[in-house]
């Protein structure tokens, strides 16, 4: 089975992210999407995985919510494009 992506670094704030993480072992393209649970402010979005990588996530203040938290989804998908695991990564918590 792969291996989800390990020691993921998350820095920056107020829609201005940048996440790094070490080489996921099996996963040769990753995909992450950006999203609140309710909106999603980045569409899928692939990278490669096969090495340490970073994205970086810009979101413009007036889109940013009031409460709530932004979450980049990393996942990998089968030779079907069917999502077959998946890592939550908070970017920031707007509810402290």
């Amino acid at each position: 089975m792969d291996k989800l992506p390990q020691n993921i670094k998350v820095e920056g704030k107020d829609g201005n992210y940048k996440l790094s993480g070490d080489a996921a072992q099996g996963w040769s393209k990753g995909y992450y999407s950006v999203e609140d649970g309710h909106n999603q402010y980045v569409e899928e979005t692939s990278t490669d995985m096969s090495k340490p990588w970073s994205v970086q996530v810009h979101i413009s203040k007036e889109d940013l919510p009031s409460f709530g938290v932004i979450t980049l989804v990393l996942y990998i998908k089968d030779d079907n494009g069917q999502i077959t695991q998946t890592q939550a990564v908070q970017l920031q918590n707007f509810n402290e």
